[in-house]
């Protein structure tokens, strides 16, 4: 035999969490046919000597689903080492919709996943190809896409594509709760790797109406559970709210025995222990439950040049304040930071703005939980609490902050540090065994985080610099990932497996700094973060990016897979 690929000499971490050791890895046809020893010639070899080889990383939380249409490479997470995405998240996406709702599911976007209305219908146009779940996964084959790609069905959409706008308003009837069923059965029978949806008071769609999946009820919540029991494979993903608690969790697993995720495990000082006394508890009454914690600190770049994490989502999400709809709910549609920056001198906004930045929850919750990140003209303050600097100049956060942001033309920019605050509490959250690395984001909120970068990160800060162990640390990232979601495929270095794989330099790997780039449909600004330290990016065989950056045709045929297949609960 000759191998398609070998990749010789280097430290193999196989995704399993057993220790490391020095061997080669062989492929062939996008499999792993050999694991330690692999004596036969390859059309190609890797010297992977001094570096680490392991699995590529799963990323269990994205909302490339809009993305993906214009951008088959899902930049930037490759760079990462990202192989794999699960997209879908929080009950939203873009499939199924009908083209008469195509306005409202892209306004939704915006509004709770920080998604230019302009940049989306830029990218998409004026044919998307599909209206259908099936015709979407189908849509996206023919495309191609650079890493394997599974996909959720979400709430919001198939309440909207059977009650129309109505889904933000009222409960549905019998009839319309079967369609519903009706339509979700027929995602799972054409791919979905599980149905998603959100009960977070954060998400608050276009008029400052809860996005659709909020309109529900614990009846149709473990309606949707039992289905996904009686298919009989995929996950249910729910995201924390007033029906999603974890003893509501729990009612829903004693009715519905599927594996569920969820996103928004924080560390915030001992606020999280009631979710995990929960989820122990689920797992000693045999159900499985992997909420999702960051492995990043959860910080959010704000401030009122993009207010929709400072002023509109935030606060009620992960900072327990009231937040200003009623100030900021007119100004959605303003797509500049010209058109913004003249709507807050009109007269009375800054007194309003300022009034409610005095009320006492955000004296208590969220100021002090916010650094100054960027301050044109005033360097010496970057860095160093809002608070602080606002009471050295005698004038309340709200005055400094829409003050600065003024006189700077509102580049004058924050940091929120909205969860894991305490790092001992974080490092904690990420050892627990039912934990999973998630809530990345990626695809969402480009303009206020980069948490696609998370690989990088975890592999610099928590393994180089806290001594997270290496072997425990690619597992979370790779097999405990795959058994979220059922992916038996991929997911560790097994002979028969896909050929999913990273190799990289243990000693120079991290993420690079964050920086403003303008590359999204429309000129939409996002944050970007190059990786530093990864040297090959291998999918289904084939590599994909090497040290020089992207090795294939980005034009042509590319080696990722729709994933259409996962295993059953049992």
């Amino acid at each position: 035999m000759v191998y398609d690929l070998k990749i010789s000499g280097g430290t193999i971490v196989d995704g399993t969490g057993r220790p490391r050791f020095t061997g080669d890895i062989a492929v062939k046809d996008g499999k792993i046919v050999a694991v330690g020893s692999a004596p036969a010639p390859a059309a190609r070899e890797i010297d992977a000597t001094g570096k680490v080889v392991c699995p590529g990383f799963i990323d269990i939380h994205t909302h490339y689903d809009v993305q993906i249409l214009w951008d088959r490479m899902l930049t930037f997470s490759p760079q990462h080492g990202v192989t794999t995405v699960v997209m879908g998240n929080c009950g939203f996406g873009i499939a199924p919709c009908r083209k008469k709702d195509r306005e409202y599911m892209l306004r939704t976007l915006q509004d709770v996943e920080g998604m230019s209305f302009r940049s989306t219908m830029t990218g998409l146009g004026d044919d998307w190809g599909f209206e259908t779940y099936p015709q979407y996964l189908d849509l996206l084959e023919r495309r191609g896409v650079a890493v394997n790609v599974a996909t959720m069905i979400g709430h919001t959409g198939v309440r909207v594509w059977v009650m129309g706008e109505d889904a933000a308003e009222r409960q549905p009837t019998e009839e319309e709760l079967a369609e519903m069923h009706r339509i979700v059965e027929e995602a799972f029978e054409a791919g979905a790797a599980g149905f998603s949806t959100s009960n977070s008071p954060a998400h608050t769609g276009h008029g400052g109406k809860p996005v659709p999946s909020r309109v529900t009820s614990m009846d149709e919540l473990i309606s949707f559970g039992k289905l996904i029991e009686k298919l009989g494979r995929g996950s249910y993903q729910l995201t924390w709210g007033p029906e999603v608690t974890p003893d509501k969790v729990l009612h829903i697993l004693e009715h519905a025995d599927v594996p569920i995720t969820d996103p928004g495990i924080a560390s915030r000082g001992g606020q999280e222990d009631e979710r995990i006394a929960g989820v122990e508890e689920a797992w000693r009454r045999g159900h499985k439950w992997y909420p999702q914690v960051s492995a990043l600190p959860n910080t959010f770049e704000v401030g009122l040049a993009r207010p929709f994490m400072f002023a509109l989502d935030q606060p009620a999400g992960t900072m327990n304040c009231k937040p200003m709809h009623d100030l900021f709910d007119p100004l959605s549609e303003l797509e500049t930071v010209e058109e913004r920056y003249a709507a807050y001198q009109r007269p009375g906004f800054r007194e309003a703005f300022i009034a409610h930045t005095e009320r006492q929850d955000w004296k208590d919750n969220y100021w002090p939980w916010l650094l100054i990140g960027n301050a044109p003209g005033n360097s010496e303050w970057e860095g160093r609490n809002v608070v602080d600097v606002a009471a050295e100049l005698g004038v309340s956060p709200g005055e400094f902050v829409f003050d600065q942001s003024i006189a700077t033309k509102l580049e004058f920019a924050m940091l929120a540090l909205s969860g894991n605050r305490v790092p001992e509490g974080h490092l904690r959250l990420l050892k627990h065994p039912h934990l999973r690395i998630g809530l990345a984001d990626s695809g969402a909120h480009n303009g206020e985080i980069s948490d696609y970068r998370y690989p990088t990160y975890f592999l610099s800060h928590w393994v180089r610099e806290r001594g997270f162990p290496l072997e425990e640390a690619i597992k979370k990232m790779t097999t405990d990932e795959a058994e979220c979601y059922g992916i038996v495929d991929r997911g560790s270095l097994t002979e028969g497996l896909a050929a999913d794989i990273v190799v990289f330099d243990p000693e120079t790997v991290r993420d690079g700094r964050m920086r403003q780039v303008h590359d999204l449909p429309a000129g939409a600004r996002r944050l970007r973060s190059d990786a530093h330290g990864i040297h090959y990016v291998i999918v289904n065989g084939t590599v994909l990016r090497d040290q020089n950056g992207d090795a294939i045709d980005t034009d042509g045929e590319l080696p990722g897979k729709v994933l259409r297949e996962f295993a059953g609960h049992a």
